[in-house]
């Protein structure tokens, strides 16, 4: 039962594949060092892909 749920929901995600810690570790390692020292007031979403939109006309565009 739970490898099949573990299946489902990595079958929900862009990736293919449920995430695991070292994803949030090197995201937040990224966002502490030197490399990000120009990045502002931006959210990093580490998910695998779920909240990605489903299609173009999920998109607002700017005027």
């Amino acid at each position: 039962m739970v490898a099949g749920c573990a299946a489902s929901q990595a079958s929900k995600r862009s990736a293919g594949r449920l995430g695991e810690t070292s994803g949030i570790a090197h995201a937040v390692l990224f966002l502490a060092s030197d490399e990000a020292s120009f990045v502002t007031g931006q959210t990093l979403t580490v998910d695998g892909g779920p909240t990605l939109p489903e299609s173009l006309d999920s998109f607002v565009p700017f005027t």
